[in-house]
């Protein structure tokens, strides 16, 4: 190789040195965010994928691939959808079946992720949420999802409102009307109500006025047992604060009977408590009695 074949290559080498490193100043420039590990997973994801994505001042990744009605929900509103919960492996972690969920409780209630995607959808619309973990389970393992993960949710808005959707109920399938009343002689209690449900329900202090709702969480004292009087749990003194939602359908149904500083005792059959399965120390098909003071809710 000659010295002027060597100035030439030096000088090509230069202006294509130059050129790489004008386009990544002007790619640094146009960023109005300052890139994470998780951007950098989250962008050799998209690399596998056609996605046009757009980045949310959060970091959240949306991309819409039918937007929908145009009236979109509020962080108020309450949502009927589909979805599939995927990690960026690709492991399924959570979804629906051919049945949409009616979430029973408020936008707001959801991981912040979730929160901020929805208002891109209304009515009909889809698409898919690429969620680094500080807007949805941070730190923590959460069930199958393990610590600092990336979530990806695909999803499909098919209602939404104002007001919760109505409570399902699973259906009896078995009366437990003459085993409850049989207790209830056999103890002397009286006075309790019989709901539509099956349950009942003894108010021996109504307490507050005001009543909660399925969208409170509910800070109450508790003792659980089974018509034999064996006790499977209980706060000892302590509270517990729960989402109502969350809870077993008899205490959906129960609790809103009494307001702070309320107490009433639940008898709850089979079908609105743990149903035809074991759960821990409460066999099967068990009704439940539960003695609960609600101190306070928000």
């Amino acid at each position: 190789m000659n010295f002027k074949t060597l100035q030439k290559l030096i000088a090509i080498l230069s202006l294509t040195l130059s050129l790489v490193t004008c386009g990544q100043a002007e790619t640094e420039v146009n960023k109005t965010y300052t890139e994470t590990k998780y951007d950098i997973e989250i962008g050799h994801y998209l690399e596998g994928v056609k996605w046009n994505t757009e980045r949310t001042n959060s970091g959240l990744y949306v991309y819409v691939e039918n937007e929908g009605g145009k009236e979109k929900p509020t962080i108020n509103d309450f949502v009927t959808i589909k979805y599939t919960a995927t990690l960026l492996n690709g492991t399924v972690f959570d979804e629906t079946t051919e049945t949409p969920v009616k979430f029973p409780f408020p936008i707001s209630e959801l991981i912040p992720g979730w929160q901020e995607g929805l208002k891109y959808l209304g009515k009909g619309g889809k698409g898919k949420f690429i969620i680094p973990p500080h807007l949805a389970f941070g730190d923590q393992v959460s069930g199958p999802i393990p610590a600092n993960s990336v979530i990806i949710i695909d999803i499909e808005l098919l209602d939404f409102q104002s007001t919760p959707p109505e409570r399902e109920i699973p259906q009896a399938l078995e009366d437990y009307s003459e085993v409850i009343e049989n207790y209830m002689s056999e103890n002397n209690i009286e006075g309790a109500i019989k709901t539509k449900e099956g349950m009942y329900v003894l108010v021996e202090k109504e307490g507050s006025s005001q009543k909660p709702t399925l969208s409170n969480q509910v800070t109450i004292h508790y003792k659980g047992y089974l018509l034999d009087h064996t006790v499977f749990d209980q706060t000892d003194g302590e509270t517990r604060t729960f989402p109502l939602n969350g809870l077993i359908a008899g205490w959906q149904i129960g609790i809103p009977y009494i307001g702070k500083g309320g107490k009433c005792k639940l008898i709850i059959p089979p079908h609105i408590g743990y149903g035809a399965n074991d759960s821990g120390p409460i066999p099967a098909n068990s009704v439940l009695i539960f003695d609960i003071e609600l101190e306070d809710f928000n």
